[in-house]
């Protein structure tokens, strides 16, 4: 009996660790990929968004106006991008960025630097 126990004992972990070898579920390889994409699995605790992924996009024809795209709506990032609002039908990403641990909204910065590189 003990001899079938550890048998099963050890098909089960031979099981668990191959279905834990493939690439995380969470984020499809082809998104990841797309320049501009960024994700709370990349930035970790710095993460200021409360949605779970999205791609960063330079609009050349606003200057350097950076939107991220979530789903396929697109939300204006920097100051230059939500002067264009009005105009362009996008949507505040203040929308989507969480409080911070004082209740301000987290930082965004490291997205709108990343971001601004795509500008170039």
């Amino acid at each position: 009996m003990r001899a079938v126990r550890a048998g099963v004992v050890v098909i089960l972990l031979l099981l668990g660790s191959s279905c834990n070898s493939g690439p995380d579920r969470r984020v499809p390889s082809s998104r990841s990929a797309q320049p501009g994409f960024v994700s709370r699995a990349e930035f970790g605790d710095r993460w200021p968004l409360t949605v779970e992924s999205g791609t960063l996009r330079c609009e050349p024809d606003y200057g350097t106006a950076l939107v991220i795209v979530v789903g396929n709506v697109k939300y204006a990032l920097n100051g230059r991008a939500r002067g264009q609002i009005d105009q362009t039908g996008w949507r505040d990403s203040r929308e989507l960025v969480r409080k911070d641990q004082d209740g301000g909204l987290a930082n965004v910065g490291p997205l709108i630097e990343r971001g601004l590189a795509l500008c170039k």
